[in-house]
């Protein structure tokens, strides 16, 4: 026992040091954040070279480019003083095209920045540091709140337009036989299909791609005297600067050959007559309009989703599975996963937030997998899945949201609620004028109008656990007026409104009603 408890003696020793450790570092990396807006800036770059040679002896290098990039146009110079030529290309690297050996790529930083900064301060201007510790720093004197930065819809069609149609300007693949980088006509795809996040082989990283072709690009453009794109960091990684970049209204659709419509199938030999799960029509030119940029769910490459995402799973698909690829709710790139973000929308989450995820189920599941072998017409036969996939999304009929007129008559103009009646006056709850409000919100909602059962299922989202009917259980008859021991996961009549109807006017963005005398007028005294 007292070798039990010396133990535990110390290692309570232990964690309170630990513990006292990481409350100091936070306090000095607390101490540390800059307050001034300029120290946080977009601009920074880790200047990390040396890493390559092996462990490095004095701190990494956080460098302002933008800062110096201003500092030399004030001066009539430009990107060339530290960036050379290649291949009529600037380079990205500092001062060298190569990195020779650790001496030379230190020396090259040391003798140019300094030599540079001291001639700065020679000819009476401001100027950068000259000693070490200055650069290399323990504690960082900025920070970068850099975003990354990747073209969108409307950016690529104001590109397009730029560059007149001329895809070959940016897209290109490479062809192995020929050895050489070559452009492939409706067949353009992203840049991180072949550009991954860091060099490989003779593919450099995307991002020293997209630096070198874009701002190349930017800066000859802007030596014609044509308005170009930005050369700076901050005006493309700057989050308040992305959310400054003009938006085009009407986007014309791409020109790739893309499909109107697709069948997803597990496999591209699987039939109807032998699938085990229907197959989904797919509105593919309805989608290209849904998301901001096709990267949403073709990720890197352009083809279809079972060439990475197979029913085992594949290294190029991450071992995703075609299931998990459709269907996973946390994922914003798979269908389930994106359509649960459109039902986070404002119009949407009334109803929608306080509902628990329903499980997959067989009417769930036939929404969308419609085409099974009792949709082939032996009269058509052989029919190609785009044809079979048109067929099926046309003879879909979206639920319209309106009642018709016997309907609405039978929705309560207004409903008297007693609850709290002991203390306030009675609340007039107006349902059929919620019931019209709900319908203008999803009236518009392609997502609603599909995946509805019917216009009645707008009235599940108060009054759930009812079937859809327009003269649902009242409350009562599931929330007894008083809170009751056997039925303690339920609340009780006054928890259930409150819960209900205030959550659903948090959840929709609505600022009224919210307080108690909102809803209850308080009883004259």
């Amino acid at each position: 026992m007292g070798k039990i408890r010396s133990r535990i003696t110390k290692i309570s020793v232990l964690a309170f040091i630990f513990t006292g450790f990481v409350a100091v570092w936070f306090a000095a990396a607390k101490v540390a954040i800059p307050n001034s807006p300029d120290l946080i800036r977009a601009d920074v770059i880790a200047i990390d070279t040396m890493t390559t040679f092996g462990k490095l002896q004095r701190p990494i290098v956080y460098f302002p480019h933008d800062l110096h990039t201003n500092a030399l146009k004030q001066q009539q110079k430009d990107c060339s003083v530290c960036h050379l030529a290649e291949k009529d290309r600037l380079s990205l690297k500092f001062k060298r095209l190569t990195d020779g050996s650790a001496e030379m790529v230190m020396n090259t930083y040391h003798e140019q920045c300094i030599s540079c900064h001291r001639r700065t301060a020679e000819d009476k201007m401001k100027s950068g540091p000259v000693t070490c510790g200055a650069c290399h720093s323990e504690i960082p004197k900025y920070f970068s709140n850099r975003k990354p930065m990747g073209l969108d819809n409307s950016l690529h069609a104001r590109h397009t337009k730029a560059l007149e149609n001329k895809c070959e300007l940016c897209h290109h693949e490479y062809d192995a036989q020929a050895k050489k980088l070559i452009y492939v006509k409706e067949k353009e795809g992203t840049c991180r299909y072949c550009h991954q996040q860091t060099t490989q082989e003779n593919r450099i990283a995307y991002p020293i791609a997209a630096h070198i072709a874009c701002i190349d690009c930017h800066r000859k453009t802007e030596a014609t005297g044509k308005k170009a794109g930005p050369v700076q960091c901050a005006s493309c990684h700057d989050p308040s600067a992305q959310a400054k970049i003009e938006k085009q209204k009407e986007i014309p659709r791409l020109n790739r050959k893309q499909p109107d419509t697709v069948l997803l199938k597990t496999s591209k030999e699987a039939t109807l007559q032998d699938a085990k799960l229907a197959f989904v029509p797919f509105d593919h030119k309805a989608h290209e309009t849904y998301s901001d940029t096709c990267r949403v769910c073709h990720h890197k490459q352009m083809s279809n989703c079972i060439v990475c995402h197979t029913l085992g799973g594949t290294k190029d698909g991450k071992f995703i599975t075609l299931e998990k690829a459709m269907h996973a709710r946390n994922d914003a790139a798979s269908c389930m996963g994106c359509h649960d973000l459109k039902k986070a929308d404002i119009a949407c989450a009334g109803c929608h937030t306080p509902m628990a995820q329903k499980r997959l189920s067989e009417a769930l599941c036939i929404q969308c997998h419609q085409a099974d072998r009792r949709s082939l017409d032996t009269q058509l036969q052989p029919i190609e899945d785009a044809v079979l996939a048109k067929s099926l999304l046309e003879a879909r009929k979206p639920v319209p949201a309106v009642l018709n007129e016997q309907m609405m008559k039978d929705v309560p103009e207004k409903i008297v609620i007693q609850a709290l009646s002991d203390k306030y006056q009675p609340v007039d709850f107006p349902h059929r004028k919620i019931v019209i409000t709900l319908l203008k919100n999803t009236g518009n909602s392609k997502l609603a109008g599909y995946f509805h059962q019917s216009t009645l299922t707008l009235c599940q989202g108060c009054h759930h656990n009812s079937p859809a009917s327009v003269t649902p259980p009242k409350c009562q008859s599931c929330h007894s007026v008083q809170p009751r021991s056997d039925t303690i996961s339920k609340p009780a009549l006054m928890g259930a409104y409150h819960i209900q109807c205030m959550g659903c006017h948090q959840n929709m963005a609505m600022e009224h009603p919210m307080g108690c005398t909102e809803c209850h007028k308080e009883k004259p005294h």
